[in-house]
């Protein structure tokens, strides 16, 4: 009977342990069984001796540990308690080898997994910002080895790195690039660094390529320099993102800049597609790089057309103390945007007198602010005062969609707002390295699909690996967008869950996919628009150029297609009508 009750409580203990942190696992194993020995000795003792609880007690508590290390007397003990006794002292005795040696144990594991592993992950990073990404991806794919790298730690005589322990990987240096193996799958993810050292590593890894042929790389960089520079690595397959769009496309897949405009009435359906009959009014207080980011995004992801002109359904107000430099420099890098009236920057420094003054005055025109002032208690309290400010204003005057940065913990200050309507939060604070963004690169492999459909009716030569970054992001900037195209056509849901089945032979259908091919183009002006791109005459074109169907000057980062759709036409083709074909093909591409 005493064998079967501790066979169930062994059982019980560890079904528990699967949900708590390995780490752990040890410390209540051992617990376990110190109280399983202590409870069957006392229960032993009193029917032997007749003694009451409290003279036994402290007794036992005394002799357990040395029983338990087989030091201790046994005597009156019978053969369930001895094999119990055994059974408890081997599982501790096990358990506290492992706490002691877990990191050496947990290594020569790993290196077993390498050794026989086709797939090995490499994170490189910050422990604190690689800890949650390791766990996420040992959640989803446990058999799978990884290899865990910090260039910040010190090293040993021995070259181990002398780092705090980061669960679940064997820990190297930098060296370990170099004895990559020839017949592995090695998928690298880089997190954020200083100074865009990744480039280092990205530059290292593709000379490595060369000879190790499956290298996948994750790589993170500067906001700015993902948007401005074309990058090459021939031999690994790079995905190359910055934090600040990793956050926004992460937010804006639940909430989507169109979704606030048809929540708003700012649109109507014209052949069953949304158009903007008002413009979408957002202020940005506080311009810093995930703020000007956020407002990029929502420009890409609201090619929208407005339906009483070509200008964009966007009106951004930006507020900043240091407007003059920040609007210089945006105009610099997005020169389309200095002759287009979208971006506005306001002479007003946010939490100044005449800029409450002015929201108070144009408070009915805004629908949405974002709070980013570069630290969570400034941007908590700015959004204290603009409730406050419509609160006065009264139920006249709604109150816009509130969006508040947070860039550390502020549980206090944030459940003063969470129960307030209309307030979101970015939570740039907590960890968005998941194992589906970044290992499983989910839009990546969509966008790859996407890339030889493409190939495949002949309009390009060039596989997905030989592409630059500026292209790439192209292709999965189309797959971030379905759902908001999804979003402008409400039937295109369910003609999906139909099978497609009466699109050719509906009229309707079809007048409406022109006019998601209509939109598709002005998106797709968008993310060149804000990549820095602007339009490039035809006249300056020469007739060699538009004899061999030149249509852009890459390194002045200029192309003739970025004219509104109406224009189209008036370009050179190979065909009438074949560029707005082509939007309408690569409708029926990707969203059906």
């Amino acid at each position: 009977m005493i064998i079967i009750l501790y066979a169930i409580g062994l059982f019980f203990i560890y079904l528990y342990l699967k949900s708590i942190d390995k780490r752990y696992e040890s410390l209540y194993l051992i617990a376990y069984n110190f109280i399983a020995v202590v409870v069957m000795l006392i229960y032993t003792y009193m029917s032997t001796t007749g003694g009451t609880f409290s003279d036994i007690f402290f007794d036992v508590i005394y002799r357990t540990p040395a029983i338990m290390t087989f030091q201790g007397e046994t005597d009156g003990l019978g053969n369930q308690q001895l094999f119990v006794m055994f059974i408890a002292s081997v599982l501790t005795l096990g358990a506290v080898v492992y706490i002691f040696f877990y990191q050496a144990i947990t290594h020569s594991m790993i290196r077993t997994q390498i050794f026989l592993s086709r797939n090995v992950y490499v994170v490189c990073g910050d422990d604190n910002l690689a800890q949650p990404l390791i766990d996420d991806i040992r959640k989803n794919s446990p058999r799978t080895p990884i290899v865990y790298i910090n260039e910040k730690a010190e090293v040993d005589e021995f070259d181990e790195p002398q780092i705090q322990l980061i669960r679940g990987t064997l820990q190297a240096t930098r060296n370990y690039i170099d004895k990559l193996s020839k017949n592995k799958n090695y998928t690298f993810v880089l997190l954020p660094t200083e100074n865009n050292n990744n480039i280092t590593w990205l530059t290292d890894l593709n000379r490595i390529g060369e000879h190790v042929k499956s290298i996948k790389v994750t790589a993170f960089l500067d906001n700015s320099l993902m948007r401005h520079m074309d990058l090459e690595f021939e031999n690994i397959d790079a995905f190359l993102i910055s934090k600040e769009s990793l956050l926004i496309h992460n937010f804006m897949a639940e909430n989507l800049p169109i979704d606030l405009m048809v929540q708003k009435g700012l649109c109507t359906s014209v052949n069953g597609v949304y158009k903007c009959c008002k413009s979408l009014n957002i202020g940005l207080i506080g311009y810093l790089p995930l703020s000007e980011e956020y407002l990029l995004e929502v420009i890409e992801n609201s090619g929208i057309e407005d339906i009483n002109s070509d200008k964009w359904a966007i009106k951004a107000s930006i507020f900043d103390e240091q407007y003059k430099i920040k609007k210089a420099g945006m105009y610099q890098d997005y020169p389309y945007f200095k002759d287009d009236n979208c971006i506005h920057f306001e002479k007003y420094c946010p939490g100044s007198q005449k800029f409450y003054e002015h929201i108070e005055k144009k408070a009915d025109k805004y629908h949405e602010f974002v709070i980013c002032l570069g630290d969570t208690e400034k941007n908590i309290q700015m959004a204290l005062r603009l409730i406050r400010l419509y609160d006065k204003l009264g139920k006249d005057i709604p109150r816009p969609q509130i969006i508040v940065v947070l860039h550390d913990q502020a549980n206090g200050s944030i459940r003063l707002l969470q129960d307030q309507k209309n307030v979101m939060f970015l939570q740039y604070n907590e960890s968005i390295y998941s194992y589906e963004d970044l290992v499983l690169r989910k839009t990546d492999l969509e966008a790859e699909r996407i890339h030889n459909e493409y190939m495949n009716s002949s309009h390009t030569t060039i596989r997905w690996s030989q592409l630059g970054t500026f292209t790439k992001q192209s292709n999965r900037a189309v797959v971030w967008d379905v759902a908001n195209k999804i979003a402008l056509m409400p039937s295109l849901k369910e003609l999906k869950e139909n099978g497609n089945s009466n699109m050719n032979n509906s009229q309707e259908t079809e007048a409406s996919f022109w006019e998601l091919a209509k939109y598709e183009h002005r998106r797709w002006c968008a993310f060149h628009y804000t990549h820095g791109w602007s339009q490039l005459p035809v006249s300056e074109l020469t007739e060699d150029e538009i004899q061999n169907g030149t249509t852009k000057h890459l390194d002045e980062k200029r192309h003739i297609c970025l004219v509104p759709w109406d224009e189209l036409d008036s370009l050179p083709q190979s065909e009438p009508g074949i560029l707005k074909q082509y939007d309408y093909d690569n409708i029926k591409r990707i969203v059906l």
